[in-house]
């Protein structure tokens, strides 16, 4: 059965193609831009209705215009600063590119930029295909690049995919090498450019999406358009009373007591502070929305681990994963520096530039110096701290970011593994191999040799036997970053032996969040049964992305395990965390994965009807969705065996036409999709007159998983009985040579072989099995009847 995790990239393979909009922003109907405005110009407005955030904080928001009234400073820092441009009605103030009817083509699609006096408008292709005009609404940033937002009937604000590069001042695409139709994901009117999911949090104040499951329509405001005071630190109506009262003559105002519902400054509030930027700075998934500045991270987000389609083994960045992970690798991290040790939190610039900054820390007679760094003084890049430390790699085309996990340059890495290395991004006319020696030459053999995760990393993703004592270890080294650790065990999912389960009930009680969610996730797999006493406790663990993952697991057997005694510690606490499970699910409703996983969930718990509900809810918000297909397709198959079973014949036959149904559908919206066309295969092979076009089905899912055993097992008896001998002997010996020991291909095999009297080529294949069963009567005969066929 099929989970979805990454309810942000459901619809495409994990692949290069990442979305090029920042995690923030949001959507507002034209009725409502008003109300929000308002909101902005009247902030101390008591009648207007509590949001979530403001009833948790016990307090409202008030808005920058009162901050400033004694703020005058930070104000003036925070003025035309990212924060304060994350987000714009389209203006004359506001836009920056190029409306005098300019024009941008791409793969034969022109998009025109024009203007009627203060409005502004694009005209380009729309959902259908056909080109038509449409009024820009905001505007989305601001450098190195601005998008535009396009805001439809049904609530939804689309970001377009020809954005302005305000360096060059040019039109320019997100994909620059990609021609992307109507329909595509990724097409600026698809879920992959829709604001009020991938943006809207993190570019506004407040935000709350209110989207409509059963109109699939959005209602999205904010208490402010863009990232103000309060994003940060959170509403602020009882500091301003306070302030206020003293200002007035009442208690003194006591700073340690300041009325917020945080404190960011400080060195004992290193961790709160970074955990109020992670949010909006991280690759994540929201498990509660209504997070609030001096949260915990991880009462309201799952990081992305060092995933190899988002980090290169070493841990550098790839895709777009923003800063909180690269910086949780770090030693900075672990040694309690902060976010604002470095960059202004009003103005979001560094405090100091070039290797000024670095030296606050680090003594500039050892470290800026050639002696050190063995570039001369002058050069840019080589001696400044960032080029060897802080790599940057570009995003959305012109957008540079810089690796926060502070890696020391490891060129031998590159050579023992091709992944890059900062000496070679500038040294682009020597090899690998020769930035190695330098560095050798350098700092001398041992830093060469100072053990790095990335081998095991590698090794662990090709499942090398010999890697999985290496995660092992690594995975139990609490000197390593929490989220390597993480990693390493998510890793060993791909040995299922039981050393690599034992690491993970060893890690349950890990003291690191990362690794003990990861932990139970390892253990998914198994019977809940052989896992309940560990998982259980787990119920109640401080942070709500360990009690979620634990009640989700538990889900299999909650049932039969917590129906018996229901007011146990366990079944209320298991109640309480399978609530949170749900919300979480529901705070990302407007995506599909988020109700197949609701659905399985259902399914786990012995509703079948409400998980049908689910799936079908998840492909009327997005019919191209294959997962949820493949989910409902197997359920209505299962209750297809129970009508049977039950002996209501008619109500199989529908049950089983209407699986056919969802697995043809997800066929032609994915033809390349091997698990579809591999269920479809079985299920047509149940009939004999289909058996030939089961047969096709299942050789397509043969070719396009040729490692997966049982596929070419099955597509090699499929054509075994339709007579066709070569295709039945490629796909069974290729189903052998997965799995050499498996019972079922060398009893394929042996009888394939037997039946053409191919002597000889089915005695080993007999042999292996007859080692395995000894005992089986009818195999030694079988094996006697070959030796004395094959015999010369």
């Amino acid at each position: 059965m099929i989970q979805v995790r990454d309810v942000r990239s459901v619809n495409k393979p994990v692949s290069a193609r990442a979305v090029p909009l920042r995690m923030a922003g949001m959507v507002v109907l034209p009725v409502l831009l008003f109300f929000a405005l308002a909101c902005r110009e009247n902030t101390r407005d008591s009648s207007r209705p509590l949001s979530p955030r403001e009833e948790r904080a016990g307090m409202r928001y008030v808005g920058r215009q009162v901050c400033a009234e004694c703020h005058e400073t930070e104000t003036a820092l925070w003025t035309g600063s990212d924060h304060d441009l994350a987000m714009d009605p389209a203006t004359p103030e506001s836009v920056l590119g190029d409306f005098d009817d300019a024009t941008f083509t791409q793969y034969g699609v022109t998009t025109r930029f024009f203007r009627d006096q203060n409005r502004y408008f694009v005209h380009t292709q729309g959902k259908d295909g056909t080109s038509e005009t449409f009024p820009v609404a905001y505007t989305f940033g601001a450098r190195p690049l601005q998008q535009y937002l396009v805001e439809f009937p049904d609530g939804r604000l689309q970001a377009l995919t020809v954005a302005w590069d305000t360096e060059k001042q040019r039109w320019f695409s997100l994909y620059p090498d990609e021609k992307i139709e109507p329909g595509d994901w990724l097409h600026w009117t698809g879920g992959g450019m829709n604001w009020n999911y991938m943006c809207a949090d993190c570019h506004s104040t407040d935000l709350q999406k209110n989207f409509d499951v059963a109109t699939n329509t959005y209602r999205t405001t904010w208490f402010e358009i863009d990232v103000s005071c309060e994003a940060c630190h959170g509403p602020g109506e009882r500091h301003v009373a306070l302030a206020r009262e003293a200002e007035q003559g009442g208690a003194p105002y006591d700073s340690t007591n300041s009325g917020f519902t945080v404190r960011l400054s400080g060195p004992e509030n290193a961790r709160t502070q970074i955990e109020t930027c992670a949010p909006c700075h991280s690759r994540r998934r929201v498990i509660d929305p209504n997070f609030l500045p001096g949260d915990s991270y991880y009462d309201h987000y799952e990081v992305e681990l060092l995933e190899d389609v988002l980090y290169y083994p070493d841990g550098q960045i790839k895709d777009e994963v923003y800063e909180y992970a690269s910086f949780l690798q770090s030693k900075m991290y672990r040694n309690g520096v902060r976010c604002s040790d470095c960059h202004d939190p009003h103005s979001t610039r560094t405090f100091l530039e070039g290797n000024d900054l670095c030296s606050q820390c680090h003594d500039p007679a050892v470290y800026d110096s050639p002696l050190h760094h063995h570039h001369p003084d002058e050069s840019q890049p080589g001696a400044q701290c960032v080029d060897c430390h802080m790599p940057e790699r570009p995003y959305m085309v012109v957008d540079p970011r810089r690796d926060h996990s502070f890696q020391l340059p490891r060129p031998d890495l590159s050579v023992k593994l091709g992944i890059p290395n900062v000496c070679n991004r500038c040294h682009e006319d020597q090899s690998a191999e020769w930035a190695a020696r330098q560095v050798v030459s350098w700092y001398g053999p041992n830093r060469l040799h100072e053990p790095h995760f990335a081998p095991t990393f590698v090794a662990g993703r090709q499942g090398d036997p010999g890697a999985e004592a290496r995660l092992i270890s690594l995975a139990s080294d609490t000197a390593r970053a929490g989220i390597v650790r993480a990693t390493a065990l998510s890793i060993l999912t791909g040995y299922q032996s039981d050393d690599a389960y034992r690491a993970a009930r060893q890690s349950l009680t890990d003291p690191d969040p990362l690794v003990r969610f990861t932990a139970i996730r390892n253990l998914g797999n198994l019977p809940v049964d052989e896992i309940f006493d560990q998982v259980a406790p787990l119920l109640t663990d401080s942070l709500r992305l360990v009690r979620v993952e634990a009640a989700r697991t538990l889900s299999r057997s909650a049932t039969e395990r917590f129906a018996a005694d229901p007011r146990s510690d366990y079944a209320r606490a298991f109640r309480q965390a399978l609530d949170e499970y749900r919300k979480s699910q529901e705070a990302v409703s407007d995506q599909a994965a988020a109700h197949l996983n609701l659905a399985v969930l259902e399914e786990n718990l012995g509703n079948p009807e409400r998980a049908e509900e689910r799936y079908l809810t998840a492909l009327r918000l997005d019919s191209t969705f294959t997962p949820a297909r493949i989910n409902l397709a197997m359920l209505l198959d299962y209750r297809r065996q129970q009508a049977e079973q039950a002996g209501r014949a008619s109500d199989a036959r529908l049950l089983r036409a209407r699986a056919e149904e969802q697995l043809r559908a997800a066929v032609r919206q994915d033809p390349d999709q091997p698990d579809v066309r591999y269920m479809l295969g079985l299920l047509l092979a149940e009939d004999p007159g289909r058996l030939a076009e089961a047969a096709e089905h299942l050789l397509a899912a043969a070719r396009l998983n040729p490692e997966h055993a049982r596929v070419s097992y099955n597509a090699g008896l499929a054509f075994q009985q339709l007579g066709d001998d070569d295709k039945a002997e490629e796909l069974l010996l290729n189903a052998y040579r997965l799995e050499p020991e498996q019972p079922d291909f060398l009893n394929a095999l042996s009888i394939f072989y037997l039946q053409r009297q191919r002597w000889p080529e089915a005695l080993p294949y007999t042999e292996a099995l007859l080692k395995q069963f000894p005992g089986e009567a009818e195999l030694a005969r079988r094996m006697d009847l070959i030796r004395r066929n094959a015999a010369p």
